[in-house]
């Protein structure tokens, strides 16, 4: 989550200008940077919950496939976020922290089943993002519907604030400082 959010704040740094002609333009340019990035791969863009859902399913996505639609998925979120197209970070969070714990299975590929490591992902990186572990694992939870899976989700939405509390401020204070007080001024 701290990735994302460095992205955003130096996309909206790049775009940052005080001719408000120019201003008009930002999420013009957000736009073809997303449909750019969409026809590199069309699953970054948001057309339901079927390439999560297909995350969850254990679908044969090859690892580095994985991370290169992680990567693009950051940027086209971060790109949307700061050029002022509408448009959240939950659905984007839940994607890139399943993407993210699917990723660390395949690598670790020692115990456990994807998708546990798929949900957990989704749970921590959207604990990080909005700070708020608790619901981080209950919207987690609602998409399992598993009752066995409940703690530990929860757990990994504390894990994720936890994480981002303590490396964010230590070496991305100042810019998530600056990046939350702009988006204050709204």
């Amino acid at each position: 989550s701290l990735g994302l959010d460095w992205l955003t704040a130096a996309i909206g740094e790049r775009l940052e200008t005080e001719d408000e002609k120019l201003n008009r333009l930002k999420p013009l340019l957000g736009g073809v940077i997303c449909g750019l990035l969409g026809a590199v791969d069309p699953r970054v863009l948001f057309f339901g919950y079927d390439t999560l859902n297909s995350l969850l399913a254990d679908a044969d996505i090859p690892l580095l496939s994985l991370l290169a639609l992680v990567g693009l998925k950051l940027v086209a979120t971060a790109a949307s976020k700061a050029s002022g197209l509408v448009g959240g970070e939950l659905a984007p969070s839940l994607f890139i922290g399943a993407a993210l714990g699917e990723a660390l299975h395949r690598v670790i590929a020692s115990t456990g089943s994807s998708q546990a490591y798929a949900v957990v992902g989704a749970a921590s990186f959207l604990g990080a993002k909005f700070g708020s572990p608790i619901s981080a694992g209950v919207l987690v939870f609602e998409l399992t519907k598993d009752y066995g899976v409940l703690i530990g989700l929860l757990g990994a939405g504390w894990v994720g604030c936890w994480v981002r509390g303590a490396v964010g401020e230590r070496f991305m204070g100042d810019l998530l400082m600056d990046n939350d007080n702009n988006s204050n001024d709204r």
